[in-house]
């Protein structure tokens, strides 16, 4: 297992794609883990009030709008 910095270091050196090819990590499960906490903060940004469910809805909606976008480009350049 690799330190945090040594983390930081290869995805400044690197970049993200080619970290996650080397440790073998799917992009598609990284992706889906990530929406869900992506969710989960604005959930929770919902309940201290930092935004309103409004807000919310636009943003749960920008989100689903952008990866029905990347599916489609992913389907294209396939």
């Amino acid at each position: 297992m690799q330190s945090e910095e040594a983390l930081r270091l290869k995805l400044k050196d690197q970049g993200l794609r080619n970290v996650m090819q080397e440790l073998n990590i799917d992009r598609q499960a990284f992706r889906d883990a990530m929406q869900a906490k992506e969710r989960t903060q604005i959930k929770q940004a919902v309940a201290d009030g930092s935004i309103t469910p409004e807000q919310e809805k636009e943003i749960l909606a920008k989100m689903e709008t952008y990866a029905k976008q990347r599916e489609l480009m992913r389907k294209l350049i396939e």
